[in-house]
């Protein structure tokens, strides 16, 4: 075929249609992320469908009848610290999850329920209200003397948390009334060996979580009140140490 004669142009059969360069949509809104309630709303779902959480419950409802029968017939206060963000942590939702469904079990009002976080989001106050807990104003640290029977419900929180408010309530009177709903005390204990210097500086204070289990070993006067040791989710144990002062 010489130059000057025209070329047949490329063609498509009958059936075929070319596919076309598809037009980018501007200004495409991103999708909305589901509500911190939504989230909160799925992880209680997801909760509830396991046997572990009845297990808990039933677990709970007995220790609370041993540790508080001085108190019989009297729902106990709840204090939770540590829990982390709601709005943002599956953890902290899961936690919050189970507190909920422990409160509605024990038949706990949630307006009894006091929380604190010095993480809470804008988001996770809201949550919060819409709950009904009653939120903290201030950051203690843990120093809380507790008046009344009540459950703390401490997720994950660091040595000196526990360890203050154990010091607050270090008494024959006080130590009574505190459940704890916590890491497993005893990891905190070994790591304070571990981190321990050969001659520990002078003044420095003793962690009352070690030397209660200290006396643990020596005594074994130190009962764990209720402990499972594989949880779905991110929560350890609790443990009664009213046997401490003995």
């Amino acid at each position: 075929m010489s130059r000057g004669e025209s070329e047949p142009q490329f063609g498509y059969e009958d059936h075929f249609t070319p596919a076309r360069t598809r037009k980018k949509r501007k200004n495409r809104p991103p999708a909305e992320s589901p509500s911190p309630t939504l989230l909160l709303e799925r992880a209680s779902e997801e909760l509830a469908r396991i046997d572990w959480l009845r297990d808990a419950q039933q677990a709970l409802r007995e220790t609370l009848q041993e540790a508080f029968a001085f108190n019989a017939g009297a729902a106990p206060d709840v204090l939770c610290l540590g829990l982390g963000s709601p709005s943002s942590s599956r953890d902290a939702r899961a936690q919050l999850a189970f507190l909920l469904a422990v409160c509605d079990d024990l038949r706990i009002a949630r307006t009894n329920v006091s929380i604190f976080d010095p993480v809470f989001t804008e988001q996770d106050h809201q949550l919060l209200t819409q709950l009904g807990l009653t939120e903290l104003p201030e950051n203690r640290m843990a120093h809380h003397r507790l008046e009344s029977p009540t459950i703390a419900f401490m997720p994950h929180c660091d040595l000196h948390l526990y360890d203050n408010l154990f010091r607050e309530n270090w008494s024959r009177e006080q130590l009574p009334r505190v459940l704890l709903i916590a890491n497993r005390l005893s990891e905190y204990a070994e790591k304070y060996v571990r981190s321990l210097p050969r001659v520990p500086p002078r003044g420095s204070r003793v962690p009352i979580l070690f030397l209660l289990f200290l006396r643990q070993a020596s005594t074994r006067t130190v009962p764990a009140a209720w402990h499972v040791p594989s949880l779905p989710f991110p929560m350890s144990a609790s443990v009664d140490v009213r046997h401490c002062l003995r």
